[in-house]
């Protein structure tokens, strides 16, 4: 397989209820990582773990091997979750935040993750989650307690069983899968879930070939929801062609 190239843009917005953004994105200039952290406990404290964690993985030594790569995230979380379990003891309150990641590398793309943000590769006309949430609901759903087909709507909602600064060892899960040109990934913070079903991803993914407007329409379409939480957002296009621009941050 040639070379890949890629392009990836983001943008956060801190919707239309919530005066404060607990979001935060990252894209590396060098284009090594993209990451979506939503930060929990309230103003003052998910956007404290949010930030630390995007300030966190920018100043990392991102290594050109995969697996190194990987190690080298996963170790910046472990240190992100300690220091913030120290601050969270001061406090006397929990100061947390879900972590999603890529690490893109040739042909294969890394994803790791703890919480709620989600993962999502368009191949075609088919768009498949890559990640599988670490809620109360999924691990009913896994138990076979919520039929999967009523989970988007399940009132038992969204409560995270895992999150960088909670209380107990963090455990960062991983995926690995290969990409091919003309793949588009999604990651997402639960912002985007709560007003977007699944189905509806890949249309929207579709709907034009700039990942810039693909950003826009996706923000704009929470936004006309009511976006009832910070909503953030970064999508990656993948190339076998000329070399592309390697990220680019919209304002909030």
């Amino acid at each position: 397989m040639p070379e890949l190239h890629w392009e990836a843009v983001g943008r956060t917005d801190t919707g239309r209820v919530r005066k404060h953004n607990e979001d935060s994105i990252l894209l590396r200039e060098d284009g090594t990582l993209w990451c979506v952290a939503d930060g929990m406990g309230g103003h003052g404290s998910g956007e404290v773990a949010s930030q630390l964690i995007t300030s966190t993985l920018q100043r990392i030594k991102t290594p050109a091997h995969l697996a190194d790569a990987i190690d080298s995230v996963d170790r910046a979380l472990q240190s992100v979750h300690r220091a913030l379990g120290e601050q969270g003891e001061k406090r006397g309150q929990i100061i947390g935040s879900t972590a999603l990641v890529a690490i893109p590398r040739a042909e294969y793309l890394a994803i790791l993750w703890a919480g709620d943000s989600r993962a999502y590769l368009q191949r075609g006309a088919q768009c498949h989650n890559l990640t599988t949430d670490h809620t109360q609901l999924q691990a009913m759903v896994d138990r076979g307690l919520v039929p999967p087909e009523e989970a988007e709507d399940h009132p038992a909602g969204r409560m995270v069983t895992r999150a960088v600064g909670a209380p107990g060892p963090i455990m960062v899960d991983v995926e690995v899968v290969r990409v091919e040109p003309g793949d588009r990934l999604l990651l997402a913070s639960d912002g985007l879930g709560k007003h977007v079903a699944d189905r509806e991803l890949a249309g929207l993914l579709r709907s034009t070939t700039d990942p810039r407007h693909v950003v826009d329409r996706i923000i704009a379409t929470v936004l006309e929801r009511g976006a009832g939480d910070n909503v953030s957002v970064v999508v990656a296009d993948f190339r076998g062609a000329a070399e592309s621009p390697r990220g680019e941050q919209a304002p909030a």
